[in-house]
């Protein structure tokens, strides 16, 4: 009877110990499922890495000149349009501006200058200093095309070139007109030509090549553009 009065005695004592042990493991269990639910998953980090490398894209307000997504652009478009000539000396290369040009004979349509995406901006630094045009000069959409410039060259033959091996290569030479054009009137406001430069005594020629060229009217339309008065 008394080993009886004694294990009744500890029995609520062996309870409450019990039960808080109980509380504390179910409250560490919690804990560990709010931290397992706050911190971001492997998936998710690899996602934000991979949106992070992609380009960052301006969206344009109007129609782009030239589409950084698949590198598409309005030169053709440009190149062909139909204008009224309307020269005025006192005109001068402003607002924004964009640069077609078709340089030989084989090329079906014009080419878009001051673009590439070769660039990480899509902005040829060779070409803006060439036609020193800065980049907040040039058009990015038509829209806002204010002036083009449209260069368009012509093969001429100039006669036939002897190597020192006896070789006769044909000679050509480009014969390129420039052309300032007001885009929103369609006005020409300045045009001239740039005519070939006589067949060189000694020219740099590669063996591969089939013809010798002179491409003394495409540098001088070139020089034309780069200093027409701003």
């Amino acid at each position: 009877m008394k080993k009886m009065k004694l294990d009744t005695a500890i029995l609520p004592i062996l309870l409450l110990v019990i039960l808080v042990l109980g509380c504390g493991r179910l409250t560490s269990l919690r804990d560990q499922g709010g931290n397992a639910n706050t911190s971001p998953s492997p998936t998710n980090a690899d996602n934000s890495n991979i949106a992070n490398t992609e380009p960052d894209v301006t969206t344009l307000s109007g129609t782009p000149l030239y589409n950084v997504k698949t590198y598409e652009d309005k030169g053709s478009e440009l190149g062909n349009i139909k204008a009224t000539s309307k020269e005025d000396p006192s005109r001068t290369l402003a607002g924004k501006i964009a640069v077609v040009s078709k340089k030989y004979d084989f090329s079906e349509d014009y080419d878009l200058e001051l673009f590439s995406s070769a660039y990480p901006d899509h902005i040829n630094t060779h070409d803006i200093e060439g036609y020193g045009i800065s980049k907040e000069q040039i058009a990015k959409t038509i829209e806002e095309l204010d002036t083009l410039v449209r260069l368009t060259c012509k093969t001429k033959t100039l006669g036939t070139y002897t190597l020192p091996s006896g070789k006769h290569l044909p000679a050509k030479g480009l014969d390129c007109t420039v052309e300032m054009i007001d885009y929103k009137s369609k006005i020409i406001f300045a045009k001239k030509t740039f005519k070939h430069g006589k067949l060189k005594d000694f020219v740099d020629v590669s063996p591969t090549d089939d013809e010798v060229m002179n491409y003394d009217g495409l540098h001088d339309a070139e020089k034309y553009i780069k200093s027409f008065p701003r």
